[in-house]
């Protein structure tokens, strides 16, 4: 049950940080990433180190590189 309580409070501030940043759950789960593993910095890592798909990934990543939160290399 807490486990399910923590998901739910987590998912609920992922939401508020989204509207205030005009971000997709996707990119602000990105940007957590690099942001608490910072030597993991491709969209391979973080593809195969959060389960993501790397369709989405880099779809993303286009989108926080064009609304310069990101710098692409």
């Amino acid at each position: 049950m807490n486990i399910r309580r923590i998901m739910k409070l987590h998912d609920g501030m992922l939401k508020e940080i989204c509207a205030k940043y005009q971000l997709t759950p996707i990119e602000a789960k990105i940007i957590r990433f690099l942001y608490n593993n910072p030597e993991k910095d491709t969209a391979t890592d973080i593809v195969e180190l959060r389960m993501l798909q790397k369709g989405n990934v880099s779809a993303a990543v286009e989108s926080l590189v064009n609304k310069s939160l990101l710098v692409g290399i």
